[in-house]
């Protein structure tokens, strides 16, 4: 995306009553069950996958486009809204259990596994990423150690 591009869209989305009407029609797809499986079944199609999945990969190589990203996730308003949509996710016992069971079917599944336990592997074997693994496994133990040490 371009930057009259980018401009462009943060005018579109500015506009608070679009923002609201908007919000309105995508809760109201979502909740019929007809467009829901459409919109599932499309974003389940391997070569839309795949090209989302080949910008994705461009957008990240690209150090323009790589700062942005950052920016992003670095963001603390950014960060906190998503953290605070995930504790009410997990607060919720439909979804507490919808959860659960996704990750309980991934961890299931031995291709996952595979996956999982190769990339692990390959962190452990890295030293910079080892010493820096080794670094946060300390600092949390110290940190519950105070914890523990506080409570008492």
């Amino acid at each position: 995306m371009n930057e009259k591009q980018r401009t462009a869209t943060r005018k579109y989305w500015a506009d608070q009553a679009r923002r609201e009407r908007k919000s309105a029609e995508t809760k109201a797809r979502w909740d019929d069950p007809e467009e829901r499986s459409k919109f599932m079944a499309a974003m389940s199609n391997p070569e839309r996958r795949n090209r989302i999945a080949a910008a994705m990969r461009a957008r990240w190589a690209d150090p323009e486009e790589r700062g942005k990203l950052m920016e992003g996730i670095g963001n603390p308003d950014s960060r906190n809204g998503i953290a605070a949509a995930m504790r009410a996710r997990w607060a919720d016992p439909t979804s507490r259990q919808e959860l659960t069971e996704q990750v309980k079917a991934g961890r299931m599944n031995p291709s996952a596994r595979e996956k999982i336990a190769a990339a692990s592997k390959a962190r452990w074997a890295d030293e910079t990423m080892r010493a820096k693994m080794i670094e946060g496994i300390r600092a949390a133990w110290h940190r519950r150690k105070q914890q523990r040490g506080s409570a008492e």
